[in-house]
């Protein structure tokens, strides 16, 4: 199990440079990276990928580990998941949006989606009979 996991986050890095690559070699592509220039921006979609990634974790806690354990569903608290999204997504993606030229804004909305919400097809593709 540990080899498979390690091969998987090997071959994600590779992946990841091979994406980086051919983006910045075709003419329309499909992230700007020279977006990633922009502080703000920057900054703004690693805490994104952040509070993706601790939105995933607390689900996982909330809606699987706690009713496994002895909790009833009704008693956990989603409400607490939702609260924190609304708090850390709205100004976040405001900032980014306004650190970003006009004519480049639609294009930083769709990457700040995709930052905020690629930890989800992972539970998917993990919860995904076999």
């Amino acid at each position: 199990m540990i080899q498979w996991v390690l091969s998987a986050l090997v071959g994600g890095a590779v992946v990841l440079c091979i994406f980086v690559v051919v983006e910045n070699a075709v003419a329309e592509p499909m992230f700007e990276l020279s977006l990633f220039c922009i502080r703000a921006v920057t900054a703004g979609h690693v805490a994104s990928l952040l509070s993706g990634l601790g939105r995933g974790g607390l689900m996982f806690i909330l809606i699987i580990w706690l009713p496994r354990h002895g909790y009833s569903f009704a008693d956990t608290p989603l409400l607490l998941n939702s609260i924190g999204m609304g708090l850390i997504a709205a100004p976040n993606r405001a900032g980014i949006m306004n650190a970003l030229p006009p004519n480049r804004r639609s294009v930083g909305a769709g990457m700040s989606a995709t930052f905020q919400n690629w930890p989800w097809s992972f539970r998917s593709a993990s919860s995904s009979p076999s």
